[in-house]
């Protein structure tokens, strides 16, 4: 009877461990669970706030100042995102990093940099009066599409039309400089040509999501106006 009885002990006892072994494999298994659900809700919220910034910009109609924008945002977050890597550390797009994006756009007319010319006002001290205008290409359309991905093998005149969009969407402005030229005579420059570009008629036609959901790529197309 003895012996039964501690079998019976013994056998209570084993079946307490393993309940409570089972009890904390199913606390730990919960807690993970919270674990990786607040996980996910972060990364999700991460996702759709980032994805809020770029889907803005999904419009059928807009001017020329909103897609700067958007290249602005994208350059911008670009810098960032690729920031722990060795590749694209200049804003363009990384194809490797998930939060990275590609603005493309394309154009109907040349964006052009205007230089007016001005002369002193012989009747008028202190006044000024326009001489003439020059135009400068920034930009050229010839269905040509502008992006921000740039390939290892690129040609040196895709870093500088690069830069150029760089010019325009980081440094956004009319870009005035007055100066006098041989005593009497000043310029008035868009250096960037973002005076042309923020008056342009824009659509979105194309909005790409990587394979973490988030947006890789918006882009425009000009409108032709009359």
């Amino acid at each position: 009877m003895e012996n039964a009885a501690d079998a019976l002990r013994m056998a209570a006892g084993v079946l307490i461990a393993l309940l409570l072994i089972s009890l904390f494999i199913m606390v730990f298994t919960r807690i993970g669970g919270l674990e990786n659900d607040r996980e996910h809700q972060k990364l999700e919220r991460e996702t759709n706030e980032f994805n809020a910034k770029f889907t803005s910009y999904d419009k059928p109609l807009m001017y020329g100042t909103d897609v700067v924008s958007c290249l602005g945002s994208a350059i911008s977050n670009n810098k960032i995102a690729n920031s722990s890597f060795r590749a694209h550390p200049d804003g363009t797009y990384n194809p490797d990093v998930a939060e990275s994006i590609n603005i493309e756009f394309r154009l109907n007319r040349d964006i052009i940099q205007k230089v007016e010319i001005y002369k002193s006002n012989p009747r008028l001290a202190g006044e000024w009066e326009w001489e003439s205008t020059t135009e400068t290409t920034m930009l050229s359309a010839g269905g040509k599409v502008y992006t921000l991905e740039l390939k290892p093998d690129l040609l040196q005149r895709d870093r500088e039309e690069y830069e150029k969009i760089e010019n325009i969407a980081v440094n956004p402005g009319n870009f005035i400089s007055d100066r006098i030229i041989n005593g009497n005579r000043r310029e008035k420059t868009d250096q960037s040509g973002f005076e042309d570009f923020k008056s342009r008629i824009f659509r979105c036609t194309q909005v790409q999501y990587n394979s973490v959901g988030r947006v890789c790529l918006l882009h425009f197309e000009e409108i032709e106006t009359n």
